[in-house]
């Protein structure tokens, strides 16, 4: 296998990059500021084709006739990092509670895991009993987190890009930064993650008696737990 390394700053793959922006931009901006639309996009994508494609679909989904250079300036962020921190604000300026209870905790369970985990599996880990009807509580929690954490084949959350579990692991930068007079904190720790995850099962098997109540809650042989809690 000789791979060949595309290059973020590559002219030719910065080529590529306009090349695409120019046909999906068409249409949607003004001629005369069409150039300058694509040259934004190029710089705040920070060479990265993912960013772009994922960006163009965001806006050409927006029923918008037109946009403008300044529209544009305003809807982009810097980069995949930057998306992803808009996307955590936005989903705790939802609901703070439910961010704080639910959404976080599951994501920390995800970026924390040793494998992928499935819905049933992240229910289990953070003991979550959805209010009737769970169905709907179950959708809702599939629907906020599906741009960066989706369900794929086997039905397991996996991060949309290697990148996403990278700026979460790293408290450089998604650690304490102030927003306005708030302060957020993204940063999740792998070993605080699992430490959360072993003790929370600790209690299942550590006790020397056990009634039929907390045997009831143990995993299904076979499970996560078994493969790795240990």
């Amino acid at each position: 296998l000789n791979p060949f390394e595309i290059k973020e700053d590559d002219p030719r793959h910065l080529q590529d990059i306009r090349l695409f922006l120019s046909c999906h931009l068409r249409g949607a901006m003004e001629e005369e500021e069409l150039e300058a639309g694509v040259n934004l996009f190029v710089a705040r994508s920070e060479g990265k084709f993912i960013y772009v494609s994922t960006m163009i679909a965001e806006i050409l989904k927006n029923q918008r006739s037109r946009w403008s250079l300044s529209d544009l300036g305003d809807r982009l962020p810097e980069g995949l990092v930057g998306w992803y921190r808009e996307f955590f604000v936005r989903m705790r300026a939802r609901d703070e509670r439910y961010f704080d209870e639910v959404i976080f905790p599951v994501v920390r369970s995800i970026i924390g895991a040793k494998e992928p985990l499935s819905l049933g599996e992240v229910k289990l880990i953070l003991n979550l009993h959805f209010d009737e009807p769970q169905e709907l509580q179950e959708q809702r929690l599939v629907d906020e987190l599906h741009q960066l954490f989706p369900l794929r084949s086997g039905n397991v959350f996996v991060p949309f890009h290697k990148s996403v579990a990278d700026w979460l692991t790293d408290e450089a930068v998604s650690g304490p930064y102030l927003v306005g007079q708030a302060r957020d904190n993204f940063f999740i720790s792998k070993e605080r993650a699992n430490r959360a995850f072993v003790d929370h099962f600790r209690s299942l098997f550590v006790p020397a008696w056990l009634d039929e109540v907390t045997l009831s809650r143990r995993p299904a042989s076979g499970s996560y737990f078994y493969l790795h809690a240990f």
